[in-house]
């Protein structure tokens, strides 16, 4: 079952990093592309899959000690996943960094 998904002001405050942070991963592929949403007058806002909250957390960690282009392509293999099937991989107990490294390639 997949998780509710997540606004962006709420993934940035749970991972600690800013709007600006997050979109900057986006562009780079370090993270999902969020769901626009267009609100009409009231403008728009973006949801981002569930699992998001720790990839982003695992994301921050790792950018800590590879560089981008390295940590991208240890999460392109996630990303490339169906949201649904890695909420429920989560679900089941099953840590954001096994899944990475049962995926594809490991940081160096």
């Amino acid at each position: 079952m997949a998780r509710p998904e997540v606004r962006t002001s709420a993934l940035a405050a749970a991972i600690g990093v800013s709007r600006q942070t997050l979109a900057t991963w986006v562009t780079r592929e370090l993270l999902p592309q969020p769901r626009r949403l267009h609100l009409g007058v009231h403008g728009s806002s973006s949801r981002f899959p569930g699992y998001s909250v720790e990839l982003g957390q695992y994301v921050r960690q790792a950018l800590r000690e590879s560089p981008f282009v390295e940590v991208a392509r240890e999460v392109a293999p996630l990303l490339a996943k169906d949201a649904d099937w890695v909420d429920e991989q989560l679900a089941a107990g099953k840590p954001i960094k096994d899944l990475l490294r049962e995926l594809g390639t490991p940081r160096t």
